[in-house]
């Protein structure tokens, strides 16, 4: 949306082989957006494998700062959550936080992925590690804003 406008249509995907999937059929997308770079660990290779192996290439690019939070079902309150489930970077990157709680830390493929879990099954014990928009498109409240331990990390992405 910072790169194209706030009036596209999203089509989330499960995972990054499915964004190259998706992003080379002009019947069903005529862009991708995929991280290739992040402030804290660097490359992220399996992207840059992906993209040589693709016949896309990238025609520009943003950055964009990580905010990360805890994403709940409407209603939960931080005493009912047993479980959070995220992307292992996002994990990783929110490490201080999670270590104040006795939460079984779940990973799983996408950020956006772990919330569209919760708006799905009505999850009223577990909680997600994404974005603000994760938030806004499953219908989710944010427990807690801004979880993540470094504030300056940033993620490169191609389009």
């Amino acid at each position: 949306m910072n790169f194209f406008g706030e009036h596209i249509s999203i089509l989330p995907c499960d995972n990054f082989p499915e964004v190259f999937k998706v992003a080379a059929d002009a019947a069903q997308s005529d862009a991708a957006v995929i991280a290739i770079e992040n402030s804290i660990v660097g490359s992220i290779l399996p992207n840059y494998n992906l993209l040589q192996e693709s016949k896309l290439i990238i025609t520009g690019e943003i950055y964009l700062n990580i905010s990360q939070n805890l994403l709940v079902y409407p209603g939960v309150r931080i005493e009912d959550v047993r479980e959070v489930r995220s992307h292992h970077m996002a994990i990783r990157q929110c490490r201080n936080y999670l270590l104040d709680f006795d939460w079984k830390v779940i990973e799983t493929e996408d950020t956006a992925l772990s919330a569209k879990h919760i708006r799905q099954h009505h999850s009223k014990h577990v909680a997600a590690i994404a974005s603000k928009l994760a938030a806004d498109m499953y219908d989710l409240e944010i427990l807690t804003p801004d979880i993540h331990t470094m504030k300056t990390n940033y993620t490169r992405h191609g389009v």
